[in-house]
C-alpha cells in the first residue's frame, strides 16, 4: 500500500515538473516567436503590445526574463532604425521600460541604451537624462560594473559633459589602468 502511494506521488510530481518546467515555458517562447515573427507586419503599436502581450503575460516559472531580454534586443534594434519615427521609437521604449524588471542589470541596460539612442538621435535632453538614470541605477547594483561606467563616460562625451566624462574616466582607470582609449581622451580633455 504504502508502495502504490509514493508511486501515485511520484508520478503527480513528474506530471507537474512537466507541465510547469517544459510545457509552459515552452507555450511561452512560441507565443514569442510568433510575436517577433510578425514584427514585419505590425502597422499600430496596439498591434505590438497585443502580440507581445500575450508572451510577457503568459504564467511560466521559466522564461520571463529571456523574453523581456531578447524583446528589447529587438525593440532597440528598431528604435536605431533611421526610419522609425521619434513617436514610434518613444512608445516602444517606454513600453519595454514597463516589462523590466528594475533589479536586472540587462534589462536596465537595454533600457539606458534605448534612451540613449533616443537622445543620439533626437536630441532631447530627458533621453540623455532618463539614460543616465539608468546607468546609475546600474551602479548602485554594482558600482564596477563596466557597462555602467563606459555608458555613462560615452553619454556624457555625446552630451558635451566633460566634467563628468572626466570623472567616469578617473573611475575607469582606477579599476583598468591599462585602458589606453580613456587614457587617450583624458589627455585630449588636457590639452583643450
Amino acid at each position: 500500500m504504502l508502495k502504490r502511494i509514493i508511486i501515485s506521488i511520484l508520478i503527480i510530481l513528474a506530471i507537474f515538473s512537466i507541465y510547469y518546467g517544459a510545457y509552459k515555458p515552452l507555450a511561452k517562447a512560441q507565443m514569442f516567436m510568433g510575436a517577433q515573427a510578425h514584427l514585419p507586419t505590425y502597422r499600430t503599436m496596439d498591434q505590438l503590445k497585443s502580440r507581445f502581450n500575450e508572451a510577457f503575460n503568459f504564467p511560466s516559472p521559466i522564461g520571463q526574463e529571456e523574453v523581456i531580454k531578447f524583446s528589447l534586443s529587438q525593440f532597440e534594434n528598431m528604435v536605431q532604425n533611421e526610419n522609425q519615427s521619434e513617436v514610434a521609437s518613444v512608445s516602444l521604449t517606454r513600453y519595454a521600460e514597463d516589462k523590466i524588471s528594475k533589479d536586472n542589470v540587462v534589462h536596465l541596460l537595454q533600457i539606458a541604451n534605448m534612451y540613449e539612442v533616443l537622445y543620439e538621435r533626437f536630441g532631447r535632453q530627458e533621453y540623455a537624462d532618463l539614460s543616465e538614470e539608468y546607468y546609475k541605477e546600474i551602479k548602485k547594483i554594482g558600482s564596477n560594473l563596466p557597462h555602467a561606467l563606459y555608458g555613462l563616460q560615452r553619454l556624457y562625451k555625446k552630451s558635451g559633459q566633460e566634467d563628468k566624462m572626466e570623472e567616469v574616466n578617473q573611475k575607469i582607470l582606477e579599476l583598468w589602468p591599462e585602458d589606453s582609449k580613456v587614457k587617450n581622451e583624458l589627455k585630449t580633455l588636457e590639452n583643450e
